[in-house]
């Protein structure tokens, strides 16, 4: 188990930028959420402030699950989107390499890439992040 948390919460240099984003996102989110979540019950056994009863630790967690499925979802939608475009955009901004020559600048934001390269990446992006 501490194994799977590890692996949502590490931030690869390797992964293309759209997943290396989703997941700071989603360890923000959910660093965030654990804080607020651990100041509201010290407050609550502290009996310091107004007594809201079980309403701020209930909404806090449900925003911060809401956020991370969010999160969660974005980097699932960019894996099944460079699946979909047989592991052929862009590492940065996910511009479609597809029609493009085997080698050369993407257009889109000037990244120099390779398609062998570039399909490695995704692959063995989603190899880590999909595996149980």
């Amino acid at each position: 188990m501490l194994g799977s948390l590890a692996r949502v919460m590490s931030i690869d240099a390797a992964l293309p930028a759209p997943l290396r984003n989703a997941r700071r996102g989603y360890l923000i989110t959910f660093s965030i959420g654990v804080v607020a979540m651990m100041t509201l019950l010290v407050l609550a056994l502290l009996d310091v402030g107004p007594n809201l009863g079980n309403a701020p630790p209930l909404t806090f967690f449900v925003l911060m699950l809401a956020t991370t499925l969010i999160w969660d979802r974005s980097w699932k939608r960019a894996l099944r989107r460079a699946a979909a475009h047989d592991h052929l955009l862009c590492p940065d901004c996910l511009y479609d390499l597809r029609t493009l020559d085997d080698a050369g600048t993407c257009p889109e934001c000037g990244r120099v890439y390779e398609h062998g390269a570039v399909r490695a990446q995704w692959v063995e992006a989603e190899r880590r992040l999909k595996r149980k």
